[in-house]
């Protein structure tokens, strides 16, 4: 027979005070409190039948003594309660702690990570513009410039909601500023306005084309939020868990502006919905930017990666992707062979990633420098088309490298999607530096100026006079016989630029007589020995 001896010469565990209690009936049960006791916190729980102390000689409960900070006991209390005869693991309950403490010292990093803004100033639109708008919706000029200032309001406590991580919050703020109740409209109109005015009687200045020049600020307010939330694209202390919370929230953002602006007028929500979509693609871009930085970060940081990616590029068919994609292109031979240089010789001294980002950096100046001077929508298909070439070659450069089974093509790959999406990204910033635009509004606006043709401005002659051109689609307009179309007249021009523009689906020359007049007046096809600007006035006195 197996015989058990039970001893109690068992090493000190737990510290056990005395607490002195009071008296309390069989079937009453106290709850657990906190007393503080020479900095001593002491968690404590009177419980009918509760062990007691051998070495209390007083018969009194004993509890449960730790030194920890205030905080900490108010987190056990609030996370656990006791149960008699059950008890857990100190690793479980450590583990559960440092959780909980990571949590909040991430939330904290990931503040310290975010970029500085503010709201921008609104600039007051032209009031005198708006009264004949506002008149037949019984409001006055004050509504407007209230609408403005709070508008404006709502605006920083939507940023600060931002700067504060808590996006669950945006919505809230939305709604309080679209679907505000009538009972606020007299804090809102101010004390001088009828409080009769509802506040979404308000609502409808927003679609109002002098009203949205002065106080549509969306692009400007989303750029800061971007600013904010995203200060460096290549930063690598952008923690995981803010760039899903970034992303939830930027998926989320049409559907929130669209539950506000429920009852709004149809133009206002396709303001609205239009830029809050800008944001929400410029969100996701840039946190896949930063995601896809992170990644190569790690690739160009090792030594044997790289040598193996230069070896494997030396290698390349440098001459039959010259043929091919200089063909489909028609790309600049010295520049093309001065970035393929560049790039070998990055590889074999194995720059960093912020060097490659200078570097890329350095080639989109080149690019845009010999167009500097030229319009917006020029330089703006300049820069569409360096991007395009860049992606060719590319793509030609990946294909070789799978013809050959290379070793680096995993990386390569790799650093191919990074910098096709660092360029788009650099060239957004040189247009919108150049528009003096924020850069969330450079695709939308680019686009609106290439939809129609314009007259401008582009150089003088040797009278010292201006001559005009016409642009279609970002494009100079040139004669049949491929001369530029130069136009002495700022009003000829803009009667060619307009007949270009009552052009339909299919264009019909025999309509546009005064640019078949230019056209004939600057190639001369029968060789007239009089002036380019006598023909133009020669032909538009006979038409």
């Amino acid at each position: 027979n197996a015989t058990y001896v039970y001893t109690s010469d068992y090493p000190a565990y737990y510290q056990y005070q005395p607490i002195l209690t009071t008296t309390s009936s069989p079937n009453q049960t106290t709850q657990p409190s906190v007393i503080n006791n020479n900095s001593t916190y002491i968690i404590q729980q009177t419980q009918q039948n509760s062990p007691s102390s051998i070495d209390d000689d007083n018969n009194t409960q004993l509890a449960h003594t730790t030194r920890a900070s205030p905080a900490t006991i108010q987190w056990l209390i609030n996370n656990y309660e006791p149960a008699d005869g059950t008890s857990l693991p100190r690793c479980t309950l450590y583990s559960h702690y440092i959780n909980f403490v990571w949590e909040i010292d991430s939330v904290e990093i990931d503040r310290e990570a975010l970029g500085c803004g503010e709201v921008p100033q609104v600039t007051l639109p032209d009031m005198h513009a708006l009264c004949d708008y506002l008149e037949p919706l019984g409001l006055h000029v004050q509504h407007a410039i209230t609408f403005i200032h709070a508008y404006n309001d709502n605006c920083a406590e939507v940023l600060q909601c931002i700067k504060q991580l808590q996006f669950d919050a945006v919505e809230g703020c939305w709604l309080s500023f679209w679907q505000c109740d009538g009972g606020s409209s007299e804090e809102l109109a101010g004390s001088d306005i009828d409080s009769d005015n509802n506040d979404n009687e308000l609502v409808p200045l927003a679609a109002n084309d002098a009203a949205a020049a002065g106080f549509n600020m969306d692009f400007a307010f989303y750029q800061v939020i971007v600013d904010v939330l995203i200060p460096d694209v290549l930063a690598s202390n952008m923690s995981s868990q803010l760039t899903v919370q970034i992303r939830n929230f930027a998926k989320q953002l049409e559907g929130l502006m669209r539950k506000v602006l429920v009852a709004a007028p149809d133009k206002v929500v396709q303001l609205k919905v239009g830029t809050v979509r800008l944001l929400s693609s410029t969100l996701r871009r840039y946190t896949s930017l930063n995601h896809l930085a992170s990644a190569a970060r790690g690739v160009l940081q090792r030594v044997e990666q790289t040598q193996q990616m230069y070896v494997d590029f030396t290698r390349l068919d440098v001459m039959n992707i010259h043929d091919q994609a200089g063909w489909v292109c028609d790309c600049d031979a010295v520049l093309v062979s001065n970035l393929q240089t560049d790039f070998r010789e990055n590889l074999q001294k194995q720059k960093s990633l912020e060097q490659w980002a200078d570097w890329m950096e350095a080639v989109v100046d080149q690019v845009l420098a010999k167009c500097h001077d030229k319009p917006l929508n020029v330089l703006a298909d300049v820069a569409k088309q360096f991007l395009k070439n860049w992606s060719f070659y590319s793509s030609m450069i990946i294909r070789d490298l799978t013809l050959r089974s290379a070793q680096s093509f995993g990386s390569f790959h790799l650093i191919r999607l990074l910098y096709d999406e660092y360029l788009l990204y650099l060239v957004e910033l040189k247009l919108a530096k150049r528009a003096n635009k924020p850069v969330l509004s450079i695709m939308s606006q680019t686009a609106t100026v290439r939809r129609e043709p314009i007259a401008v401005a582009s150089d003088e002659n040797k009278n010292n006079e201006y001559y005009y051109n016409i642009y279609l689609d970002g494009r100079l307009l040139k004669t049949p016989r491929g001369n530029q179309l130069n136009v002495n007249s700022e009003a000829l021009a803009l009667l060619i630029a307009n007949e270009w523009n009552t052009q339909k689906n299919v264009l019909d020359i025999n309509c546009m007589r005064l640019c078949g007049l230019q056209f004939t007046a600057i190639d001369n096809p029968l060789n007239v020995q009089r002036p380019s600007w006598d023909l133009t006035h020669g032909c538009l006195c006979l038409s």
